[in-house]
């Protein structure tokens, strides 16, 4: 290094860029170049999150109206992940509905292979239709058929 030259290895500042500003300086600096955006950002997420909610409940307050005790089996797994997030959904809307295991349940095993299920969760709603996998939507038209 020639000796003008500024850079050398006691002068950590121009290798790593750092300067004479303190670090609640360089924080408030950025926050107030970002925080604008992160707040845009957290109440987009938050407004996304309520929609979700809201959405749910108005599918569960269908699908309580809709569906009466016996009109809807969900076929279900023991391991199946799709028919637990299904039950605890339709539990947390108070959904009337009836759940049979094709582990356990020998009957089950029989409608499940009588409908030509493909997989688990399968919903047979009044006897009649069959929907493969948690189709809320799905579920409610049919039930708004028959």
């Amino acid at each position: 290094m020639e000796s003008g030259d500024r850079r050398h290895c006691g002068d950590l500042r121009a290798v790593s860029g750092a300067s004479n500003k303190s670090v609640g300086a360089r924080l408030h600096a950025w926050a107030s170049s970002f925080g604008p955006l992160l707040l845009l950002v957290g109440l987009v997420m938050g407004l996304s999150q309520a929609a979700q909610y809201w959405q749910a409940e108005k599918q569960g307050q269908v699908l309580r109206e809709r569906a009466k005790p016996g009109d809807i089996l969900m076929i279900s797994s023991e391991h199946c992940v799709y028919c637990t997030q299904a039950r605890n959904w339709l539990n947390a809307q108070q959904v009337a509905y009836r759940e049979c295991f094709i582990e356990q349940d020998a009957d089950c095993m029989a409608q499940y292979r009588a409908h030509m299920a493909a997989g688990t969760p399968t919903f047979v709603l009044r006897g009649q239709h069959r929907v493969l996998g948690f189709d809320k939507e799905r579920i409610a038209q049919l039930l708004a058929q028959s």
